[in-house]
């Protein structure tokens, strides 16, 4: 993971998706990685507009309900139908809590989703995009 964190220098002109850059490390990762950004995140989308304003480089904020399989595959859709590849992808999105099953519109466990679920549906949704961009 930390090898995609290159300086601008050596990254110019790629396309990072960052999936949980409204807080914490996701955000730290969106700041420090040089790369384009998209970013995308399960808040709403003017805490993730905020964020990646102050990014600095060209970005895109996509809203997206990680709890939500669904919206995690309608936003993947969107950033294939927008960009033709890309070059890193970071997965952060998460929640601190002690909270026992908590149940997801989908009828999944909050957390089991949004750690585990979310994370593989994005890998899923954009690894042809990773590929072209590793050919």
């Amino acid at each position: 993971m930390t090898s995609l964190l290159r300086p601008q220098s050596r990254s110019s002109g790629k396309l990072a998706v960052v999936i949980g850059a409204t807080s914490g490390i996701g955000k730290g990762c969106a700041l420090v990685e040089a790369m384009e950004k998209i970013s995308s995140n399960n808040d709403a989308a003017t805490g993730g507009a905020s964020a990646a304003s102050g990014l600095g480089a060209k970005h895109a904020f996509y809203a997206c309900n990680a709890f939500s399989l669904a919206n995690v595959a309608e936003t993947a859709a969107e950033i294939r139908k927008n960009h033709a590849s890309v070059d890193a992808l970071v997965l952060s999105q998460g929640m601190a809590t002690i909270q026992e099953f908590t149940p997801t519109i989908d009828g999944n466990d909050q957390k089991l989703t949004l750690h585990y679920w979310s994370r593989m549906a994005f890998i899923h949704e954009l690894l042809p995009s990773l590929r072209t961009a590793a050919a």
